[in-house]
């Protein structure tokens, strides 16, 4: 299994892959995102789209990541990861070491991670260390 960013310039020759994979998690967002809006921040840069695959023309799951620099500390966010039929178990630890190594070359302390609370189990058996797990409440203000 591979792990590989997109360059935003050739996204759209995956697109059609890609898209049904970032339609799984915009539910998960609340109406905050779509995977139009996600496409747009992959092609402005905003955000980096890693690929797992192990043929190009099946790619089995995708996560975005972004490098944030806080007043006290710098962190590589991880996000929208989302699998192809839900076999995270073939690539969540190369996706983990690929990652890591990434985040560890620009220099970040920590990373942060947005998704659901089922991904905790495959961060448990990963070699990340989660010090603090917390919750997002949402309400609709009326």
């Amino acid at each position: 299994m591979k792990c590989t960013s997109i360059n935003p310039e050739g996204l759209d020759a995956f697109w059609q892959q890609i898209k049904p994979l970032l339609e799984k998690v915009t539910p998960e967002t609340y109406g905050r995102e779509n995977s139009e809006s996600i496409k747009d921040k992959i092609k402005n840069k905003e955000i980096l789209l890693w690929i797992l695959w192990e043929d190009i023309t099946d790619i089995k799951g995708v996560v975005a990541t972004k490098i944030i620099e806080y007043p006290y500390k710098k962190v590589c966010w991880w996000g929208f990861m989302g699998a192809k039929d839900n076999q995270i178990n073939s690539w969540f630890s190369v996706m983990v070491k690929t990652l890591s190594e990434y985040s560890i070359k620009n220099n970040c302390e920590y990373i942060e991670f947005m998704g659901r609370k089922g991904w905790q189990k495959q961060f448990l058996q990963s070699n990340v260390k989660l010090i603090n797990i917390g919750i997002t409440y949402e309400g609709k203000l009326v």
